[in-house]
């Protein structure tokens, strides 16, 4: 997956997500970064149109993105503002995470959108035992 924003590297960084019992570590050349799963507060995937649709309708897109998701909101509603072919669409996988701030991880997804579904069934199903506990 292409690095969006969230991590300390650049934009458009090839990006190796592995998902551990217990954390995700993203790899990009010879960086590695861990987040521990008990740390991500969502997971989804959105489109550029969801978000320009949702957040971005204005005439300063970039800025109403921002609502959304952050800096990540704001990278991709600008991106969605800029696009001139109609029928591309591109897939984001966002996380959200507590570290001590509210922090939004993004890669935009391409020809993996079966292994981000996966992550982002996991983060639901782990929510749902979690939730059952509390019982």
């Amino acid at each position: 997956m292409k690095h969006i924003n969230g991590l300390p590297i650049a934009e458009n960084m090839d990006c190796k997500i592995v998902s551990m019992d217990d954390k995700f570590i993203f790899s990009s050349g010879a960086m590695n970064f861990e987040l521990e799963k008990s740390k991500i507060t969502d997971m989804c995937i959105w489109t550029d149109r969801e978000i320009e649709e949702q957040y971005v309708s204005s005439v300063r897109g970039a800025v109403g993105g921002a609502i959304l998701f952050g800096p990540l909101g704001a990278t991709i509603g600008g991106r969605a503002k800029k696009k001139t072919i109609k029928n591309e669409i591109h897939n984001y996988l966002i996380i959200t995470c507590q570290s001590p701030d509210i922090k939004y991880i993004g890669f935009e997804i391409g020809l993996s959108l079966a292994s981000a579904q996966i992550y982002v069934n996991d983060f639901e199903n782990r929510n749902i035992v979690a939730e059952l506990y509390q019982l």
